[in-house]
């Protein structure tokens, strides 16, 4: 599978990568159903709704994550 930008390629899932949001964004990204992993995101992650080992890659553009 290709890598995509801020979601997981399996599930779709949403990552949240950067500095801590605010009361307001934090709320509506838990009903959302977004995932926040911080600022020092590590190499690998685990998706928590399909379990799957996902590679993160940062670039300019953003951060993508793949299916390891």
């Amino acid at each position: 599978m290709a890598a995509t930008k801020n979601c997981c390629p399996k599930c779709r899932t949403k990552f949240r990568v950067g500095s801590l949001p605010t009361q307001d964004e934090r709320m509506r990204n838990e009903k959302m159903g977004v995932v926040e992993l911080g600022a020092d995101v590590p190499d690998f992650v685990t998706c928590p709704k399909c379990a799957s080992r996902l590679r993160v890659v940062h670039v300019r553009m953003g951060t993508f994550f793949s299916i390891e």
